[in-house]
């Protein structure tokens, strides 16, 4: 049976924006919904910073960038147009600054966002270093030296942020562990990860400790349409031998020395086909809206505290990717700790929220009688009920319950109106 969780649906559209608001005690300790990758592509830059906007006012955890197309530049941007959005790199190479210039940035971001931003460092990987001329050295000794470093060069410059590693196998996750703020990986196996979170020992139970991985997602009722995305966005990462290497240790030895074979036979118009089923759904989220609700909260069962869907699209870019993701998770929250529950003054908070609801449908219809209001706040009592006996479900059903409230909230809707 699933690990049973706290599952909470906003029924009217715009309690979304109250989650972590300081006035709400209860959704303040809430970990609503996951955090969204984005990139700053040519041409789409200023699209990316309203998209940014609109990611802040519906409540997602946070925004992550890689580091093509200037995901630093991209985050102080963010933090410079928001006022709440956590934001972060994922990674940024270490390779291709000093770390005294890093640290400059570094502080700077963390006092112009308040305290919003995340440094995600690492070593990329050996074919886009190569490709700048530049060379992979020994991954632990260069990541510990230049974390040394950088904070050594912020010490006229303020605060750094937390200091989050990218990391994929044992040694990696201990270092992050002893020198870091955070551990990041991606496209990691979610049946492997309660092993890799182990080795962060003590402070897998810490809660400042950030815990992430970036997880490749396409949303798509044509279900063989997004596995085929799927594996055309981890071809590249299933030809490098350190994820190989890591996907062996997982479970996938038969798959990955497949792989291998097609690379030395020069085979690589095969290299999707290797890709099994099995191993395509363990690391990415694809298939239709209740599918990849699903998966987002078997990542959070991992022990996992903030996923981070990378958004892919069967049929347009990446910003209507990362619509179309955000129409899944757009109304998904879930509270924060292994063993949540509702405290004991959640129905006060859930009282809130309704009447505030009732305020704005109120506001919004001024012809209409005292009696059809009296009505109208009666349906969503009886949501709000509905949703408090239901948040306590283990996850899958937990889901269907959410569902149950999501359409009596719309039938509600359609009787005011009425």
């Amino acid at each position: 049976m699933a690990r049973l969780q706290t599952l909470a649906v906003a029924p009217w559209p715009h309690v979304g924006t109250l989650a972590g608001s300081a006035a709400d005690p209860y959704l303040a300790a809430m970990n609503p919904k996951p955090a969204l990758s984005l990139a700053a592509m040519r041409g789409r830059r200023h699209a990316t910073l309203e998209l940014a906007v609109e990611i802040e006012r519906r409540g997602f955890a946070g925004v992550y960038c890689p580091s093509f197309g200037d995901g630093v530049g991209l985050c102080e941007a963010m933090a410079l147009r928001t006022d709440t959005l956590v934001v972060g790199t994922a990674i940024a190479n270490i390779y291709t600054r000093h770390p005294y210039d890093y640290a400059l940035t570094a502080t700077l971001l963390h006092e112009l966002s308040g305290g919003r931003f995340r440094f995600g460092i690492g070593i990329s990987h050996d074919p886009v270093n190569r490709r700048m001329g530049l060379a992979t050295g020994k991954p632990l000794r260069d990541v510990r030296e230049f974390v040394a470093q950088l904070r050594k060069g912020a010490q006229r410059w303020g605060d750094l942020p937390p200091i989050v590693l990218a990391t994929l196998r044992e040694k990696m996750v201990r270092l992050a562990a002893e020198i870091g703020d955070g551990a990041v990986w991606a496209n990691a196996a979610r049946s492997h990860l309660a092993t890799s979170l182990s080795f962060l020992g003590d402070r897998a139970g810490d809660a400042a400790f950030f815990t992430g991985n970036m997880i490749p997602t396409c949303v798509s009722d044509d279900r063989s349409a997004a596995a085929a995305v799927m594996r055309k966005t981890l071809t590249g990462y299933v030809m490098l031998p350190n994820y190989q290497n890591y996907w062996i240790e997982a479970g996938y030895e038969e798959e990955m020395q497949a792989i291998r074979g097609a690379i030395e036979r020069g085979e690589h118009d095969r290299i999707p086909d290797l890709m099994s089923d099995a191993w395509l759904a363990d690391c990415t989220l694809f298939g239709s809206a209740s599918e990849v609700r699903a998966g987002v909260e078997a990542w959070y069962a991992t022990g996992l505290r903030t996923p981070i869907l990378v958004p892919s699209s069967t049929s347009a870019g990446q910003l209507d990717a990362v619509r179309e993701v955000m129409a899944v998770c757009g109304w998904l929250a879930r509270a924060a700790g292994a063993n949540a529950r509702i405290p004991a003054g959640c129905s006060a908070t859930i009282g809130t929220s309704r009447r505030r609801a009732s305020s704005s449908l109120s506001s919004s219809a001024s012809r209409r009688s005292r009696a059809s209001c009296s009505a109208a706040a009666a349906l969503l009592a009886s949501i709000s009920a509905s949703l408090a006996s239901s948040v306590a479900l283990a996850a899958p059903s937990a889901l269907r319950a959410a569902s149950s409230i999501q359409a009596l909230w719309v039938s509600t809707s359609a009787a005011i109106i009425s």
